[in-house]
């Protein structure tokens, strides 16, 4: 993390870089979990036969692990593309990511491997699926919170210029530096 903010920092770049990691990650996770689906590792639970299951090279019916998350890493992608293209949450896609991304294996059913639980009936892969979560939910938050705040403040400003105009005090068209103000 700190290699990404340093190299922010040295090309100047100063937009976030969230929306561009949501567009990218799930790519990358989705190729790789073809290679899982070909090779026939990071199996699911073992599971009753149902429609829905797929069989193991012994012919064992497993929760379908791999391809639920390579369903949910491209409808992640299209949802990243239809938000960017209409300029929606921006700055916000890769919070959005995060929270979604591990929402499957937060069920025990949704395991990769047999782990063995390490509090309360989840196993670690799970508690930091819930992390990951809580981690995004906190980014999006303070993320709206700020917008929020500037927007509240940009309302101030411009309420008590159009008061100040009103009352005869100030100049039109000309507001006061600060939460985006123009001087």
């Amino acid at each position: 993390m700190r290699a990404w903010k340093w190299a922010k920092k040295i090309t100047g770049y100063s937009q976030p870089t969230g929306d561009w990691f949501a567009l990218i990650a799930p790519v990358g996770i989705v190729l790789g979990r073809v290679g899982c689906l070909l090779h026939g590792c990071c199996l699911g639970k073992v599971c009753a036969p149902a429609w829905w299951t797929i069989a193991d090279a012994h012919g064992v019916a497993r929760w379908p692990a791999v391809p639920m998350e390579i369903g949910f890493n491209l409808a992640a992608l299209a949802g990243a593309l239809l938000l960017r293209c209409r300029r929606i949450l921006p700055g916000q896609h890769f919070h959005l990511y995060l929270m979604g991304l591990r929402a499957l294996p937060i069920w025990p059913v949704n395991s990769d491997a047999p782990l063995p639980p390490v509090g309360y009936g989840f196993t670690g892969y799970q508690f930091a699926a819930l992390r990951l979560r809580f981690l995004g939910g906190v980014g999006l938050f303070a993320a709206v919170m700020c917008s929020f705040i500037r927007a509240v403040c940009r309302g101030v400003l411009m309420l008590r210029e159009s008061l100040l105009l009103f009352a005869g005090l100030a100049m039109p068209g000309r507001w006061s530096p600060g939460c985006g103000g123009r001087a």
